[in-house]
């Protein structure tokens, strides 16, 4: 029976060594998994968006995955972005998530070019028959790919794949979802990817998150996420609320330098971002500690 993921999955950032942006940080992927394991996420998502992925080598990013299922030693599930920017590549990858025993792939959209729905699919099926009895979700985050998984792709690519198990939905437009979930039918996933909307993404029928914010302070993620279970929904909202406060002092992921910094402050060392990404000046690590501070988050390592 293939994995279904659901709960809040957390796209990890990439540890690198300090000062070697080439460089995987082993203990640096050990302590970030544990500790967001500890805090009770139901899934890791490494090589994605926010973990850099589409600056890193494929090599680098088979040594990723290979670490994360590794370290992980299946207390949750870690399904890997493998998605390239074109269709060999993203076999290549796939593959090998497969065969380090990974519990699926996550496929986004082939970027930067402008593709066809039909060149979409082709690329989308290729790819999930490649490994048939493996898990694939489809990523669509059309603002970065300029290719949007529409829910008539979707479902077409599920008539022809049926490894293909769900989708990760970047997006703003809550009027998809309940398109997506019609396409998706039972016993598949659809997992938002805008934290700003966990919670009426839930309501309209998600079972799931991926959330970049989660790897800072995955503690109201889960916290929202046992209330909705609860039907808590005042308890969740608040989660929410305080979601959207911590989103918008983070930049959103805009820049993933925050999310690197602010894992300093909770005692997680997890290096540089590649270049030529932005880097933070001593002033605005002290901006970002204060205004954390000040939202009443828990901050282990006061280094400023």
């Amino acid at each position: 029976m293939m994995t279904i993921l659901k709960g809040v999955v957390v796209p990890i950032v990439t540890p690198l060594k300090r000062g070697n942006q080439d460089k995987i940080d082993e203990d640096g992927v050990e302590k970030l998994c544990n500790f967001l394991i500890s805090k009770g996420i139901q899934g890791l998502f490494p090589c994605g968006t926010t973990g850099e992925g589409f600056l890193l080598s494929k090599e680098t990013r088979k040594e990723l995955a290979s670490l994360v299922v590794k370290k992980t030693r299946g207390r949750v599930p870690v399904v890997i972005q493998t998605g390239c920017i074109n269709t060999k590549s993203t076999i290549e990858l796939t593959k090998h998530a497969r065969d380090v025993g990974a519990d699926g792939a996550a496929i986004v959209s082939p970027f930067f070019y402008r593709y066809s729905l039909d060149d979409l699919k082709d690329h989308f099926v290729t790819v999930a028959k490649s490994v048939p009895d493996f898990p694939i979700y489809l990523y669509n985050i059309p603002g970065n790919t300029n290719n949007d998984i529409t829910p008539e792709l979707l479902k077409s690519i599920i008539d022809e794949a049926n490894n293909v198990v769900g989708i990760k939905y970047s997006h703003f437009d809550l009027r998809r979802i309940p398109e997506y979930l019609g396409c998706l039918g039972e016993n598949r996933a659809f997992l938002t990817g805008v934290d700003e909307l966990v919670y009426p993404s839930y309501m309209l029928g998600a079972c799931g998150c991926v959330a970049g914010n989660a790897n800072v302070f995955p503690e109201p993620f889960v916290r929202l996420y046992d209330a909705f279970l609860k039907g808590d929904y005042i308890e969740a909202k608040r989660q929410q609320d305080l979601i959207i406060k911590i989103a918008h002092t983070l930049k959103r992921g805009a820049h993933l330098c925050y999310y690197k910094t602010a894992l300093q402050f909770r005692g997680v060392e997890v290096g540089d971002v590649v270049s030529p990404q932005k880097r933070l000046n001593k002033e605005e690590i002290t901006d970002l500690y204060r205004k954390l501070k000040s939202l009443g988050l828990p901050l282990e390592n006061p280094i400023c």
